[in-house]
């Protein structure tokens, strides 16, 4: 993940359905978006009637197909800066550019840059920020420049109280609410919202929290009767087993010693009785079912 300086991530189901929800509540419905990597939130955000939409993207060949995307889009402006993909200051990333004052959302995914690009933003008055961060990931890309604490001190001092985190694991999403816990080699995003909106978005927010808590529930629920049907399997299976080899045991005390060995008065055993197979049989085909139940 050489190119996360530049290149933006995809947008998440939880982060697409929460701010489907808060969008028909923000002050404002125009949208920066910084790093949009090939569009698709940018069509996303237009599908959902945000206008206008100011990209400004740091990747000449992202500026390239971004503007290949949406250059007959009256509602989306296209805005790169071959310095700003150097490593002068941030901010001159924005003298140039003519971004609205005002904005419902503005979105930073630029990886090692996110933070000193919103910081840059000290000016823009905007109800939603929405930024990438995580601890430390794979691939070259180390661990986040920034902390936690720095990105929430920042945008407490600018009136964003508050914040949601977002991320995913498999199929499932994990928000939190003014706290983000993220694992090593995962990546989330941070949403934070301005106490001038925060009383109007609170029930969509709350609710949202919600229903994600109930979908980790149900999942951990549905995990848990997993192992729980494994182990009775596995603990059955067991006592088949021994059930058999007691039965084997059993049988064998019966048997004559082996071809050649005398009794103790001297004469010869009676032929040895064949060991039945249709034990056997079973002994293998409860060894199957153990490996299956059990691939460990």
């Amino acid at each position: 993940m050489g190119g996360l300086a530049t290149a933006s991530f995809q947008t998440s189901r939880a982060e697409a359905d929460l701010l489907r929800a808060v969008s028909p509540l923000l002050e404002s419905r125009a949208a920066i978006e910084v790093g949009a990597g090939n569009g698709d939130l940018t069509r996303w955000l237009l599908e959902e009637g945000y206008r206008p939409i100011h990209v400004v993207e740091l990747d000449p060949d992202s500026a390239l197909l971004l503007r290949t995307r949406f250059g007959a889009t009256d509602d989306v402006t296209i805005h790169d800066s071959p310095a700003a993909s150097g490593n002068g200051d941030p901010s001159a990333l924005f003298a140039s550019t003519n971004l609205p004052p005002r904005a419902g959302l503005l979105r930073v995914d630029v990886g090692l840059r996110s933070y000193p690009i919103v910081c840059a933003f000290g000016d823009l008055t905007s109800d939603l920020v929405i930024a990438r961060h995580w601890r430390e990931l794979p691939d070259g890309v180390g661990r986040c420049p920034w902390t936690l604490g720095e990105m929430t001190r920042e945008l407490e001092g600018r009136g964003f109280s508050s914040f949601v985190s977002m991320r995913g694991r498999g199929h499932l999403t994990a928000m939190e609410w003014n706290r983000a816990t993220f694992d090593e080699g995962e990546s989330g995003l941070l949403l934070f919202i301005h106490d001038r909106v925060v009383d109007r978005l609170m029930p969509v927010l709350l609710d949202t929290l919600s229903r994600t808590q109930e979908e980790l529930w149900d999942h951990t629920r549905l995990a848990r009767a997993q192992v729980a049907r494994l182990t009775e399997a596995e603990a059955s299976l067991k006592a088949d087993r021994e059930q058999i080899m007691r039965r084997i045991g059993a049988m064998a005390e019966q048997l004559p010693p082996p071809l050649g060995v005398q009794d103790e008065d001297g004469s010869s055993p009676a032929a040895p009785i064949a060991v039945d197979d249709q034990l056997d049989h079973q002994l293998e085909r409860l060894e199957r079912r153990l490996r299956i139940s059990n691939p460990d």
